[in-house]
């Protein structure tokens, strides 16, 4: 091998080092007030210029009710990352805003006082985001989330142990994977919207013992399996509500799960309840709302300001050698000792 080739390729390991630190991805960092308190933030920006993978790292200094900030330092924020309030033990409840759409695992483990969560618009809820949140006693679960992730060895709602009354919003279309695993509810209607059940939904529902499922559902996880695999390790007293020759019923039948048949009568009632609630509720918050609005206005002439808590903290590089600087590295050290190697065999070579 002759030096001309040698440099060569030094060259061409210099220019792969070099582009290895630019194509490194930076982590921005910012701030911004919750409570008195400044939080401090890392993310990183996606192609289309949002923020994901946010991460409060002084997680530990948060207290009280937190709303989630749907935008900072101008983005939006779209997507929280892996262990974004780990250990948050002080907060009592998370608002989630409708711009997020992924919470990565681990997002909320170990929040211990958390009793309330609010999530939005979310699509995506991944292992075990809600992980050891002892506090946790009801949540809702919203029609946006979507199925089809994979969620392996770790529910949802791990070791959440008062967690006893989960309400599935009606619109939901899918029960995902080891959405509802290891909870202690003791019983759940599955809305008509629903029309998918995914493997383990139910996984260790030790204490479920009543589960309405209508007939919107075509697609239930292991029908024709030999083994259970959406109620696997349930109550030996669970009890399918469902209607004759529906997919529930013959998932029940299939895997010897006791069952009841509805009527169309019991459904229409159910609906009929919710739908009364909703427009109670929705009436009362519109009159509340319009009530408000017209005290304002007609007591006061002001313009209102919201002042944006918000304080750009600037974009800053990722702290710390990135995995781009430590490959140059390497391959800078490498290209020299192979370098110093290949001279000093050939040098003598005429």
């Amino acid at each position: 091998m002759s030096k001309r080739y040698l440099i060569i390729f030094i060259i061409a390991i210099f220019i792969l080092s070099i582009t290895s630190v630019v194509l490194a991805a930076d982590v921005h960092t910012t701030t911004s007030v919750i409570n008195g308190v400044t939080v401090k933030w890392e993310y990183n920006i996606d192609k289309s210029n949002q923020i994901i993978d946010l991460k409060c790292t002084n997680p530990t200094e948060l207290t009280g009710n937190v709303t989630i900030p749907s935008t900072l330092d101008g983005l939006n924020v779209v997507a929280l990352g892996n262990d974004a309030f780990t250990g948050a033990t002080n907060i009592t409840k998370v608002v989630i805003p409708s711009s997020i759409k992924r919470i990565a695992k681990n997002s909320f483990w170990k929040c211990t006082g958390l009793t309330a969560v609010e999530l939005g618009s979310v699509e995506e809820i991944n292992a075990a985001a809600f992980a050891d949140c002892t506090g946790l006693t009801t949540i809702k679960i919203p029609k946006t989330l979507k199925g089809g992730l994979t969620i392996i060895d770790t529910s949802i709602f791990k070791n959440c142990t008062n967690l006893t009354t989960i309400t599935l919003e009606d619109g939901l279309e899918t029960i995902p994977t080891r959405l509802l695993a290891g909870t202690n509810i003791t019983e759940i209607k599955i809305p008509s919207s629903v029309k998918t059940i995914e493997h383990d939904a139910f996984l260790d529902c030790k204490k479920l013992t009543k589960i309405e499922i209508y007939d919107g559902v075509k697609d239930i996880y292991g029908l024709d399996s030999k083994e259970d695999k959406v109620f696997t390790n349930h109550n030996d007293n669970l009890t399918i509500y469902c209607y004759k020759d529906s997919m529930a019923a013959k998932y029940a039948i299939n895997h010897n799960i006791k069952y009841v048949y509805l009527t169309k009568n019991e459904e229409n009632k159910n609906n009929t309840v919710n739908n009364t609630t909703n427009n109670t509720v929705n009436n009362t918050t519109t009159n509340n709302a319009t009530s408000k609005n017209n005290t304002i206005a007609n007591t006061s002439n002001k313009t209102n300001t919201v002042n944006d808590t918000t304080i750009k903290g600037g974009v800053l590089p990722k702290t710390g050698i990135g995995f781009g600087l430590i490959i140059s590295i390497i391959s800078l050290v490498g290209a020299g000792l192979f370098t110093y190697l290949k001279y000093n065999n050939l040098k003598d070579i005429k």
